[in-house]
């Protein structure tokens, strides 16, 4: 699964799968990611700043990597 969310002292969206963080600044392509990964997750209760985990993929993982900072 990877986990999705936002952590408020960086002000920055962040994801997380197999140890790695990943932190992000906006941008147009960064936003259009998320937001396609947000449409197909699931809410996670008590895991902040991980509100949402979705399924992992290859895809996904990689366009995460390739807008990360």
């Amino acid at each position: 699964m990877i986990h999705l969310g936002y952590d408020v002292k960086c002000q920055q969206n962040v994801a997380f799968y197999n140890g790695q963080k990943l932190y992000f600044q906006y941008s147009n392509r960064a936003h259009k990611i998320f937001k396609g990964l947000y449409a197909v997750s699931k809410k996670v209760k008590g895991a902040l700043p991980y509100t949402h985990k979705v399924e992992y993929s290859h895809k996904a993982w990689s366009d995460l990597l390739s807008v990360a900072q």
